[in-house]
Parts: C-alpha cells; structure tokens; sequence
C-alpha cells in the first residue's frame, strides 16, 4: 500500500457485487437483495408473513433502498398503490448510486400516472 493511504478515506465503493469498507468486505449487503426478493414474494402470497420479512429485513438494513424498492414492488403488486407509491419514493431518496435512483423514481412514476389514470 502506498505511503499516506488512508483506506478508511475512500468511504465505500462498489467493486463488482460486493461492498468495500475501509478495508473490509461488507458481505451482508450481498444478501439485501435476494433476501428482499424473497420477502416479496413471500408477500405476495402471505401478507402477513411478507410483511413480518420485511420488518425484520429494515431492523437489520435501517433505511435501505433495495428493501424499500421490493416492499415497493409487492405492495403495487398486491393493489396497494399508496403503499407502493411512498416505498418507491422513499427508495429514491435512499439510494446513493445515480442508476438505482433512476429506477425506483420511473418506478414511482409509471404507478403514479397509472393511478391518475383512473
């Protein structure tokens, strides 16, 4: 390592799938997302049992976007659009990355026109 390189100076940045911090891989933010595609799914066809997932996913992951965005997903897709609407703007407001912002906010749109549609 070069002299005067603070690892911890670098926050975190994303190399491949997995998150680098401050010279360590955080391997649980590997798990968010499939864990969150379960949890919907599960919704899907158990309300209840989804949404206990998704609330023992957002005590592990406080604020996380993914969890957000999936709630997001198996809200719109149970016919729950208020629900759905503040879990993709909230998504939106939590993700870092320009991209995953992108995708919950044309998320957020598209439902909130089909709405005003009706």
């Amino acid at each position: 390592m070069p002299a005067g390189f603070d690892k911890g100076s670098l926050g975190g940045c994303h190399c491949g799938r997995k998150v680098f911090r401050m010279g360590t891989w955080d391997k649980r933010k590997n798990d968010i997302t499939p864990r969150a595609a379960l949890a919907a799914r599960t919704m899907i066809q158990d309300r209840a049992t989804g949404e206990a997932a998704f609330d023992a996913l957002m005590v592990e992951f406080p604020g996380d976007g993914m969890v957000l965005l999936e709630r997001g997903k198996a809200y719109e897709a149970i016919g729950e659009t208020d629900l759905a609407l503040a879990d993709y703007l909230n998504a939106e407001q939590s993700f870092r990355m320009p991209r995953w912002k992108t995708i919950a906010h044309g998320k957020f749109a598209h439902l909130n026109a089909m709405r005003l549609k009706r």
